[in-house]
């Protein structure tokens, strides 16, 4: 498994490998999902123009379509526009379940100009999965993707 180091140091020059925004938002999710412990689902969920997340690119079990922001930690994670790292899901008040089987979760938004345009959501199937260093990680590659990617342009109008 490559380390995070690694992963970053070649990050954008991957980006570019894809033309569109959903392409590239797949290939994050396939990343994420393929490099971190114990990851069960990773993907994205984008603000539509009526300010609810809607499921975007991801990979893993398919998970709730449409989640009200302040509902849940992706919804808290979007309003409160700050990241959410969840221990164990059973204690977080609101969790909404997509999977059974999810025991913790990371949540980082994606944010731009003080806008949230999303999040990027990653569950465990084991309690208190994600460390220090998973959250920096998935931190660095939302700093990375929201100054790469217009959001704006194409994510948005789906």
């Amino acid at each position: 498994m490559k380390t995070y180091d690694d992963i970053l140091s070649s990050f954008l020059d991957e980006l570019m490998k894809y033309k569109t925004v959903n392409e590239k938002l797949q290939r994050v999710s396939e990343l994420i999902y393929d490099n971190m412990e114990n990851v069960i689902w990773a993907g994205f969920y984008l603000m539509d123009r009526d300010g609810v997340l809607i499921l975007g690119p991801y990979k893993g079990e398919p998970a709730c379509i449409r989640i009200p922001v302040g509902d849940g930690v992706c919804g808290t994670s979007a309003l409160l526009m700050e990241t959410k790292k969840v221990y164990d899901v059973s204690m977080f008040p609101g969790h909404i379940t997509c999977d059974e089987s999810a025991k913790s979760e990371l949540v980082v938004p994606l944010i731009k100009n003080d806008v949230c345009y999303g999040v990027i959501d990653i569950d465990s199937d084991i309690i208190n999965n994600f460390t220090e260093e998973d959250q920096d990680f998935v931190e660095q590659i939302r700093n990375l993707l929201v100054n790469s990617i217009d959001f704006n342009a194409e994510v948005l109008d789906k």
